[in-house]
């Protein structure tokens, strides 16, 4: 998840943080943020998605939850039209390059959430790390 702080036009700060849609902590932080969002009107939530359909590949129960954070997201955006593993990476640096912030659960493994760690540290984002137990 990235996160970003802007002032709106009454000078009061207003977070926009972006999503992945990816399985595990990334669904479920959105979900969060939704509700969080409810008594918050200065925070906002924005899909970032590797390619339509993505989704299709997941269990039912995720298919769902994943429609309710689409659907209830301020916007989402698409960053390839076709599927591939380049879809998600570009997606992850997307994310990067239009955040101050990331916040990223890592397992210590390599993969997506390493590689993105490691270009947000390269573009100055602060990076905030939390260690899966």
């Amino acid at each position: 998840m990235t996160h970003r702080a802007d002032k709106n036009r009454n000078s009061r700060r207003l977070h926009r943080f972006h999503h992945r849609d990816a399985a595990g902590v990334d669904l479920w932080a959105a979900e969060i943020i939704l509700e969080i969002r409810k008594e918050n009107d200065n925070i906002r939530l924005f899909s970032a998605c590797a390619f339509p359909g993505m989704e299709k590949e997941r269990e039912q129960s995720w298919q769902e939850r994943y429609q309710n954070v689409l659907e209830n997201a301020d916007g989402q955006q698409f960053i390839s039209q076709r599927p591939g593993r380049k879809a998600f990476f570009d997606r992850n640096e997307w994310m990067v390059d239009h955040s101050s912030r990331l916040i990223a659960v890592y397992t210590g493994a390599h993969g997506g959430t390493l590689e993105t760690t490691n270009y947000a540290q390269k573009m100055g984002l602060e990076v905030i790390q939390i260690k899966k137990v």
